[in-house]
C-alpha cells in the first residue's frame, strides 16, 4: 500500500482492511527464530513436495486436540502447502474442470474469486443469507442455487470462522450444508485458517463455540475436506505455510501430483517441525493471542458504541462487519447508488488516513458495511478509529 503509517510517517494511512494479526509478533519471532535454527544437511536437499512426515503429524496433532474431530487426523491425510490461499486453489483445481463452479455464501472472502479462476478457470455462485442470520442458509436456498447451476456445480466453498463476519458456525447450519453435498454426492469445503482464534464463547448474548465439520457426524468424510494453516492463528502471513486436510486418498494422491508447484522451502519445513512440536508453547500462545483479541475487541467495539456505529456481534478471528449507511448516507447524501456512496466514502476515508474493507470486496449485495481489522497495537487502532469518526 502506499503512503503506510509507520513511526516515521504518522500521516500515512492505517491499514486495518488486510487480515494480519501484530498483537503477537514479539512471542512469534522468539519463537521462529529459536525453532528455525541453524539449516541442516537436509534442507539442502528436495525433500517431500508435500511436506515432511514429521510436519505433517505436528499438524495432524494440533487439529487433533484443538478439532476434535470425530475420527483422527492422520498425517496421510494432511498435504502442506505454500498458503492458505494457494490450497484453495489446489482444492479447486483437483475437484474441478474449467467452467465449473462452488456455491459460496455471501458475502464472503473476496479472495476465493481469484484463488478459484486464476488457473482452474472455476466460478463462485453466491447463495443469500436467511432476514434473521448473517450465516443463515436454507436447504431450501441452496437447492434454489443449484437448479440453476445443476451442470456445474462441484460443492460447497465456507470460511468457518467466517469473513468477513467473525463469526463461527453453528453445528446445525453445518449440517445442513453437509446433507446438502451429501445429497448431491457434491464436495464440503471448509476454511478453517482462524479455527484456533475464538477469542469469546457467545454471540448476540448467546453461547457459541467453534465447531469443525471434522467434529460432526460425516455420511462420506471423503467429500467434506478443510483447509488450515499458520498465517492467521499463529499470526505468520508472510511465511505462506497452508495446509489440505483429506480422508479421500484420490484427492491427496492428486494434490502430491501438482505438490512441485507448491512446496514449501526445507528450511521452513523444519522450523515448522520445531514450532509445533511442544503443545505447552501452542497451548500458551493459542491463550494469549485469544486474551488479546478479546481486550482489543471489547475496547473497540466501546468505542464503536460511543460514536454510534452499528455492528455484527464477532467472536472470532481478529475483524468484525461494521454498518456505515446511516453515516455515508448523511455525507453523500445525493450519490446515484448505495453502491457509489460506498465507494466515495472509502475514498474519504483514505484521504484521511485509514484503509478498512468495503462490502464491495467481499460482494455483500448491500452496500454501506466495513470489515475492520482490529488485531493491532491500541494506540494506532484507536488513532484509525479517530480518523474514522473525523470521516462522518
Amino acid at each position: 500500500m502506499a503512503n503506510p503509517y509507520n513511526e516515521n510517517n504518522i500521516n500515512g494511512i492505517i491499514n486495518l482492511g488486510t487480515a494480519e494479526n501484530k498483537l503477537n509478533n514479539k512471542e512469534i519471532l522468539e519463537k521462529i527464530n529459536e525453532a528455525h535454527g541453524k539449516c541442516q544437511d537436509k534442507d539442502l536437499s528436495y525433500g517431500t513436495f508435500s511436506g515432511s512426515e514429521k510436519t505433517r503429524s505436528n499438524i495432524a496433532k494440533v487439529l487433533n486436540r484443538y478439532l476434535k474431530p470425530k475420527e483422527e487426523i492422520k498425517a496421510s491425510q494432511v498435504f502442506v502447502g505454500n498458503g492458505c490461499g494457494p490450497m484453495v486453489d489446489m482444492i479447486g483445481t483437483v475437484l474441478s474442470n474449467e467452467g465449473d463452479a462452488f456455491i459460496v455464501p455471501e458475502p464472503y472472502y473476496g479472495g476465493f474469486n481469484g484463488d478459484l479462476a486464476t488457473r482452474a478457470g472455476v466460478e463462485v455462485v453466491p447463495v443469500g443469507h436467511t432476514d434473521d442470520d448473517v450465516l443463515g442458509v436454507t436447504e431450501e436456498m441452496l437447492e434454489e442455487v443449484y437448479a440453476k447451476n445443476k451442470d456445474k456445480i462441484k460443492g460447497i466453498i465456507i470460511a468457518n470462522p467466517n469473513n468477513p463476519y467473525g463469526r463461527t458456525y453453528t453445528a446445525e447450519q453445518l449440517l445442513v450444508f453437509i446433507r446438502f453435498v451429501n445429497k448431491h454426492k457434491l464436495h464440503l469445503i471448509s476454511d478453517e485458517i482462524y479455527a484456533l482464534s475464538q477469542f469469546r464463547d457467545t454471540l448476540d448474548g448467546k453461547k457459541s463455540d467453534f465447531i469443525s465439520v471434522t467434529s460432526l457426524d460425516l455420511p462420506d468424510p471423503s467429500r467434506v475436506h478443510i483447509l488450515w494453516g499458520l498465517s492467521k492463528d499463529f499470526c505468520m502471513n508472510g511465511f505462506r505455510i497452508g495446509a489440505i486436510i483429506s480422508r479421500s486418498l484420490p484427492v491427496i494422491s492428486a494434490l502430491k501430483a501438482y505438490s512441485m508447484f507448491c512446496c514449501i522451502p526445507g528450511s521452513y519445513d523444519t522450523m515448522i517441525e520445531n514450532l509445533l512440536d511442544s503443545d505447552e508453547w501452542i497451548d500458551n500462545f493459542v491463550s494469549l493471542n485469544q486474551k488479546r483479541l478479546n481486550d482489543n475487541y471489547e475496547k473497540i467495539t466501546d468505542s464503536l458504541k460511543k460514536h454510534n456505529v452499528k455492528y455484527v456481534d464477532a467472536n472470532s478471528a481478529y475483524f468484525m462487519w461494521i454498518d456505515l449507511r446511516e453515516q455515508i448516507k448523511n455525507v453523500f447524501p445525493n450519490c446515484k447508488s448505495p453502491a457509489e456512496a460506498e465507494m466515495q466514502f472509502w475514498e474519504r476515508l483514505l484521504n484521511n488516513g485509514v484503509y478498512i474493507a468495503p462490502s464491495a470486496a467481499f460482494y455483500a449485495t448491500e452496500p454501506g458495511y466495513f470489515r475492520i481489522c482490529f488485531a493491532t497495537q491500541w494506540n494506532i487502532l484507536s488513532l484509525a478509529l479517530e480518523r474514522i469518526y473525523k470521516s462522518f
